[in-house]
């Protein structure tokens, strides 16, 4: 079982493997360990205190996991991703296309919906590579498997096709 030092000293070699500084760590009571989260933009990972019970390798590999999503630009991508459906209904609107039948809006409302959530799987798809770069994908996976039957863990719409693919 970690110690909040494990975890710091996991959390800044990790980060240092990324050229990126170490994370603030911050244990929240409230927050368990499925709400686990890296703030990319605070540079802080926060943590449930149910992380200090969990056994290695688990807790290394969702340390590893956080610590991955450091080296996707996600922020900038999901701006991104807003900006050009705000600027293709603004324009749009401009130009005169969208009037009160238009489906225009609706495409890319359509649009936003299906890339942003294969953006989001791209994120943990990713985040999972840099963990089995760390620990092996057989580790990777077998932690998350028994990180899911504990309760620990929630599963996403593609969490079968990571473990998959991790295997």
């Amino acid at each position: 079982m970690p110690t909040p030092a494990d975890i710091e000293i996991e959390a800044a070699r990790l980060a240092g493997k990324l050229g990126r500084p170490a994370p603030r760590i911050i244990f929240d009571p409230d927050r368990s360990l499925a709400d686990s989260q890296l703030e990319i933009v605070t540079g802080r990972l926060r943590y449930g205190n149910d992380l200090l019970g969990l056994p290695s390798p688990e807790w290394e590999v969702v340390v590893a996991h956080e610590i991955g999503h450091m080296r996707q630009k996600t922020v900038m991508v999901l701006f991104l991703i807003g900006l050009v459906a705000a600027l293709a209904v603004i324009g749009a609107a401009l130009a005169g296309v969208i009037s009160a039948m238009s489906p225009y809006p609706l495409w890319v409302l359509a649009v936003v919906l299906i890339v942003g959530p294969l953006v989001l799987a791209w994120r943990e798809f990713d985040a999972d590579r840099f963990a089995a770069d760390q620990f092996g994908s057989a580790t990777v996976a077998q932690s998350y498997l028994r990180l899911i039957s504990s309760g620990s863990m929630k599963t996403d719409p593609f969490f079968r096709l990571r473990i998959r693919v991790l295997r």
